[in-house]
């Protein structure tokens, strides 16, 4: 799988704004940035890109102070009317995207594909990032993105969305233990499995994991496809109106039926 080209025009000219942009804060954020960028165009661009993201959304965006060498710390504090917020970016790189999910980047053919396989590379993302986002004095967002543009055209919908709340859901039926045959509707079960901010509890029936993370943003780079989930349980909790063009997600949970319930804070299906 190639790499995106240094010369292409979007790249080039969105690299070019992150480095004048960062050049402001001095020249460890640049030194880091460069860094970053040399090993791996993606990974870096896709910083550059949601910061972008976040500009158009009038959000103010400047590189976190707990930036090092080392990594520690989310990679943008962000301020919106009157409050703040902190921004982990992470990247899921298109060989990765294909590799998981087997969607061709220009599907010139028909071949056996799994978009779950891309929810799975989200999950592993936030698996990944919790550690940098405890000990925060603000809630944190994992801004997950990829510019495999097709990928994110078929899985960055809340159909596929919805399984990073739940974990990937199965069909079930009741059945007639005397005459074998199916009794009433069948329905969609769980076992929480790569679920980003659940996990089952003996007690409970339903645990929370990973509460450091107060929400995920997804994101198609290049192509405006974006949608965000939120944590049901954070340690701090993220306000959605600080993003109002983004539609988030969010799971409410039954205790007594033990149910999973997803609402969306806009209209239309995708």
């Amino acid at each position: 799988m190639c790499e995106i080209p240094l010369d292409t025009e979007y790249i080039s000219e969105l690299a070019e704004e992150h480095r004048a942009w960062l050049s402001s804060y001095g020249s460890k954020h640049l030194a880091n940035w460069d860094r970053l960028l040399k090993g791996n165009v993606e990974a870096a661009c896709c910083e550059a890109a949601f910061r972008r993201l976040l500009d158009s959304f009038g959000v103010k965006v400047e590189p976190n102070e707990l930036l090092r060498t080392d990594g520690s710390g989310p990679d943008f504090r962000c301020s919106s009317h009157g409050s703040h917020f902190y921004m982990e970016v992470t990247c899921v790189l298109r060989s990765t995207a294909t590799q998981k999910s087997g969607i061709l980047e220009e599907p010139t053919r028909c071949v056996p594909s799994d978009p779950f396989g891309v929810i799975d590379a989200i999950f592993s993302e936030c698996a990944n990032k919790a550690s940098q986002c405890r000990d925060m004095d603000a809630p944190t967002i994992v801004a997950v993105g990829t510019f495999h543009s097709n990928a994110a055209m078929i899985c960055v919908k809340r159909a596929y969305v919805t399984s990073v709340l739940t974990g990937k859901s199965k069909m079930a039926w009741d059945i007639d233990t005397c005459t074998g045959q199916q009794t009433g509707d069948s329905y969609q079960v769980t076992a929480l499995e790569k679920a980003a901010f659940l996990k089952p509890d003996l007690r409970e029936g339903v645990g929370f994991a990973r509460c450091s993370i107060s929400g995920v943003l997804l994101c198609g780079l290049g192509i405006s496809r974006c949608l965000g989930v939120l944590h049901p349980n954070p340690a701090r909790p993220f306000d959605p109106s600080l993003l109002p063009s983004i539609d988030f997600g969010s799971v409410e949970i039954d205790r007594t039926t033990c149910q999973l319930r997803v609402h969306w804070t806009g209209g239309g299906d995708d």
